[in-house]
């Protein structure tokens, strides 16, 4: 009982128009996979040429949510939260074709090409630190909307749910009998767990009362160990017109580029609010 009477002295404490105290912040957000591979490519024994460039910046365009807990003072907060996640690999490729015409002397070349993504779900679990950097403070007298501007740096744990990881694309290159060829990309997720670190900053605005508006945040997050690959592209090229394969790998370690969207709900709002609709 003494922990719980000392837990609400401390949320009802923090002073409402001052925007301090526990709070509770859902969000939205976008990220832009990154992958550092390099192009490669190969030539079969017929002459045409198969390169495969990694696709370096991949923006499926989703909306993620996440839910973060903390306590804010004037200066700095400390939260914890909980988001969804995930690695993406893809690629373009280029078929370049060496064709002779009958009854012509010249050699031209056809280009055909592939552009794939696929990649895998995770969760990801932070603990995230924000400094003040810069901005008016929220009781400042003034009726127009004050921004405030944040330094954010944390850790994240992704973790992968159980479950199989699969997903399969392909693709199939057929001019004649000679020219033929056949790519298949299975996707992989080999690990369940690994760390991440990200630092970036949040633009926090408030009202003429001091209360939260909205966070607008971009922050980058890297993967720890660069030999730790959350999503692993498996290409295998058939050529049907030998039936040599040929294989090549393309990894992902999750790292990116993130947008989001946020709101603090302070805990001390939310009590004053439920204890004025009791009065009522």
């Amino acid at each position: 009982m003494r922990a719980i009477s000392l837990l609400q002295v401390l949320i009802l404490s923090a002073p409402a128009m001052a925007q301090t105290g526990f709070y509770l912040r859902p969000s939205v957000e976008q990220k832009a996979n990154v992958m550092a591979e390099k192009p490669f490519s190969f030539e079969t024994d017929q002459g045409n040429v198969v390169e495969v460039v990694p696709t370096r910046v991949i923006y499926p365009g989703g909306l993620s949510i996440g839910l973060s807990a903390g306590y804010k003072a004037a200066n700095w907060f400390l939260e914890i939260g909980t988001f969804q996640d995930g690695a993406l690999a893809g690629a373009r490729i280029n078929y370049t074709l060496l064709n002779e015409p009958i009854g012509q002397g010249g050699v031209n070349y056809v280009m055909q090409n592939s552009s794939y993504y696929h990649g895998h779900g995770y969760g990801r679990r932070s603990i995230s630190y924000g400094f003040r950097l810069s901005g008016d403070r929220p009781l400042a007298a003034s009726r127009r909307t004050k921004w405030q501007l944040w330094g954010t740096a944390g850790i994240d744990l992704w973790r992968r749910p159980p479950g199989t990881a699969e997903s399969p694309t392909g693709g199939l290159w057929y001019f004649n009998e000679r020219d033929s060829m056949s790519y298949f990309a299975d996707m992989q997720a080999p690990l369940r767990t690994a760390w991440f670190l990200n630092a970036g900053l949040m633009l926090k605005a408030f009202n003429s009362k001091g209360h939260s508006i909205v966070n607008l945040s971009l922050f980058y997050s890297q993967a720890v160990s660069r030999n730790r690959s959350m999503t692993v592209s498996a290409l295998t090229f058939t050529n049907y017109t030998d039936g040599k394969q040929y294989r090549q790998w393309i990894r992902s370690l999750g790292s990116g580029l993130y947008f989001q969207i946020s709101k603090d709900i302070y805990i001390n709002n939310l009590i004053k609010r439920l204890r004025k609709q009791k009065v009522e």
